[in-house]
């Protein structure tokens, strides 16, 4: 058996879309471009977050660790297609996937599920 078929690092760094449908097979145009949680993009968040929450006194309040959880799917977050508000085009800024997050909790979820499913970024799931 060829291990390469179990590579999901390749495909975490490059990124792989997540269509945001309503139905599965939909393809609306809309789609999430997400960094896998194998990337360098997620473990570096990873790292960060660790760090900055072993230098503060104390764990972190419920509201805060919601917060870190957005930043880690923003950071995580390689940009996105097809996304508007009110008929004008969302463009993509780390800082508009923490509000998009924010807002749409259920894109949130869509999101998380999708990045820390390792089989979403083997080499099958190419986008090429």
């Amino acid at each position: 058996m060829d291990l390469k078929k179990f590579d999901s690092i390749t495909q975490a760094e490059k990124g792989v879309e997540l269509i945001l449908a309503e139905k599965v097979g939909d393809d609306p145009g809309a789609a999430l471009l997400l960094y896998g949680g194998d990337s360098s993009a997620c473990r570096e968040i990873d790292r960060e977050l660790a760090r900055r929450n072993s230098d503060r006194k104390g764990r972190p309040r419920p509201d805060e660790l919601t917060e870190q959880v957005l930043e880690k799917l923003a950071a995580c977050t390689k940009g996105w297609r097809g996304l508007e508000e009110d008929g004008a085009p969302l463009e993509f800024s780390q800082k508009a996937a923490m509000d998009l997050y924010r807002r749409y909790p259920e894109i949130a979820d869509r999101a998380s599920r999708f990045i820390f499913d390792r089989t979403n970024f083997f080499p099958t799931a190419s986008m090429d």
